[in-house]
């Protein structure tokens, strides 16, 4: 606990002095974190890490952005809906000061669908019909921005595969976009190493899930 304490006694007082260098770095030691999350405890890590940041360098959108991400992994992984839907709200929280800082990107519209399908995936029958159509609003608006975003098409993926038929959902097209998902990952080059780049992993492991509803 104490050695928790000084380290972030130690990065506030680091980022109470970042220059471009330091933010760059630090940022990256975040990334790494978070790319090699697997557990709650790594998540909630990584979530901690970019929070730090945030909290001290309110201008800049990406550790706004990062933190928002990482809780919503963390709420994904939890097992009862009210523990998802708390860190469901943190996430919310930190799309919210996106917004106020007037940043709207293709990038932080699809985050936000994300977040809306994982509140709507703690309860589909309350949420389903306004927040499903809020989320479906943004990824359009997000592929007019850019139709080459990995991103747009694993949501479309997603949405897809968990929805069921009754409602739409469809895994064959749910298959299609995750394939398509993976062809745009092939040509996709994020603007620097510390801007969004993550959904691969997902995307090959629901393609070998496709993989096996063929056979």
């Amino acid at each position: 606990m104490k050695k928790s304490l000084l380290f972030i006694y130690g990065l506030t007082l680091m980022l109470s002095n970042l220059n471009a260098q330091d933010y760059h770095q630090i940022m990256l030691n975040g990334i790494v974190k978070m790319d090699s999350a697997k557990t709650i405890e790594q998540w909630q890590d990584a979530a901690s890490h970019f929070e730090r940041i945030a909290s001290v360098d309110t201008t800049k959108w990406l550790p706004q952005y990062y933190t928002a991400y990482n809780y919503i992994m963390v709420g994904v992984m939890q097992e009862k809906n009210k523990t998802k839907d708390a860190f469901y709200t943190k996430a919310a929280d930190y799309v919210a000061r996106i917004e106020r800082m007037n940043v709207k990107n293709d990038e932080t519209l699809i985050l936000k669908s994300f977040l809306l399908q994982m509140q709507i995936a703690v309860n589909p029958m309350k949420r389903g019909k306004e927040l499903g159509e809020q989320s479906d609003k943004l990824l359009e608006e997000a592929l007019k921005m850019n139709p080459d975003n990995p991103r747009y098409y694993l949501l479309k993926a997603e949405n897809f595969w968990y929805t069921p038929p009754m409602f739409g959902g469809d895994k064959v097209k749910a298959c299609e976009f995750y394939q398509t998902s993976k062809d745009k990952f092939s040509i996709f080059k994020p603007l620097d190493d510390i801007s969004p780049n993550w959904g691969l992993h997902r995307v090959n492991e629901m393609l070998s899930e496709c993989s096996k509803q063929k056979k």
